[in-house]
């Protein structure tokens, strides 16, 4: 099994900031991952075909960390 295995990558539809360097650039990907026992319930959303996920807020480019803000004007 690879590192993405129980994963859902989204297309790139967020706004993300770094303290480091500001704004990204582009529009980044949100990683989803099946929540587990002691996953705070705030941060679990359902799919279209009831499938539970919990938000991934983070998110790298070109190696940067970022934090996910909200969603991207275009999407």
């Amino acid at each position: 099994m690879g590192p993405l295995t129980g994963r859902l990558i989204t297309e790139p539809c967020f706004l993300a900031h770094s303290e480091f360097s500001g704004d990204c650039p582009v529009p980044v990907r949100m990683a989803l991952h099946r929540p587990m026992a002691h996953t705070n319930p705030h941060l679990i959303v359902v799919d279209d075909t009831g499938s539970r996920w919990v938000l991934g807020l983070t998110a790298r480019h070109d190696g940067t960390p970022y934090k996910i803000t909200s969603f991207h004007p275009d999407c």
